[in-house]
């Protein structure tokens, strides 16, 4: 029948060129899907945020790809899309370190110059033991998903495939520029009592001056944080010396003996309503800055 990307390429060369993903009656489909009745149908490029999201999962498979190359150990848990990029969980490695990460970019130009078409295709649950052997991850996710009855597909591109719902890109080469930002570690599955895991991240677009401009957003963001908090710090410091001299008086008479001696009022050992305030406020300020710069980086911030 009549797929997605089949109806981007009847509306122009152009369109099917840049389609990441579809949206059939506002939900994301991958462009491989079957149109099989009337619907409200819209191709989605880089502009689009499902475009984008389609975008970054293919760059996740063609990064988690180049370490597969690179490190025949690796074992892969998951590679979300993010709002900015993606990430790729792996274990079986030791945690890279950005003096690694030219390598493994390196790698990831390499597939994306070959231009590997994307595959799409639905397994059981029996083929996907045998395509996941050793990769104790994959194969964990595997049996869940066919006890809950999901659908179980894969996405192949070259020697790499992957335990995936999609939507993907049709082929690596629509990955033009990429860039590895950082690697941090993450427990599988969130559980500390779990395997700890490397987490690399990463962002990529279809061109180099797109990235580029990521690039140099990211450096005033930084600039502009460092800005602010230099200077929430400096005028911090005056009103929480004082919150803290109030407190400090607070604890010394709260452990002074009574006898003999006329108790003060509650009001004399609380530290003043306005000085708490600004202080705490002042503080706040400096913490949802700093909140903010690790949600920029896709991070999640510890409450």
């Amino acid at each position: 029948g009549v797929s997605v990307i089949d109806v981007a390429k009847s509306l122009g060369a152009g369109l099917a060129k840049a389609a990441c993903c579809g949206r059939i009656n506002g939900e994301a489909v991958d462009l491989r899907t079957p149109i099989t009745e009337d619907c409200q149908l819209e191709i989605c490029t880089f502009d689009d945020e499902d475009g984008k999201k389609a975008f970054w999962h293919t760059a996740a498979h063609v990064m988690a790809q180049a370490i597969q190359h690179l490190f025949p150990g690796a074992k892969f848990g998951i590679g979300p899309a993010l709002e900015s990029g993606w990430y790729y969980d792996i274990g079986g490695v030791k945690p890279f370190t950005p003096d690694q990460f030219g390598a493994i970019e390196a790698e990831m130009k390499k597939i994306v110059k070959e231009n590997i078409p994307v595959e799409k295709r639905i397994i059981t649950v029996e083929e996907g033991r045998s395509l996941f052997a050793g990769q104790d991850y994959k194969l964990e996710l595997l049996e869940e998903y066919a006890e809950k009855g999901w659908e179980l597909s894969v996405y192949t591109q070259g020697d790499f495939t992957d335990l995936c719902a999609g939507p993907h890109l049709m082929r690596t080469g629509v990955i033009k520029a990429v860039k590895l930002t950082q690697a941090t570690s993450a427990y599988w599955r969130g559980d500390a009592a779990r395997d700890s895991m490397c987490r690399m991240y990463g962002v990529s677009f279809p061109k180099a001056s797109e990235l580029d401009a990521f690039l140099q957003q990211q450096e005033e963001a930084r600039r502009d944080y460092h800005r602010a908090h230099n200077m929430c710090k400096l005028r911090t410091g005056a009103a929480c010396a004082a919150a803290d001299e109030h407190l400090a008086v607070d604890a010394q008479l709260a452990q002074e003996p009574s006898a003999g001696a006329v108790r003060r009022s509650a009001s004399h050992l609380r530290v003043p309503p306005l000085v708490a305030l600004a202080a705490h406020t002042l503080r706040q300020a400096v913490k949802d800055i700093f909140r903010a710069e690790l949600i920029a980086q896709d991070i999640e911030a510890v409450p």
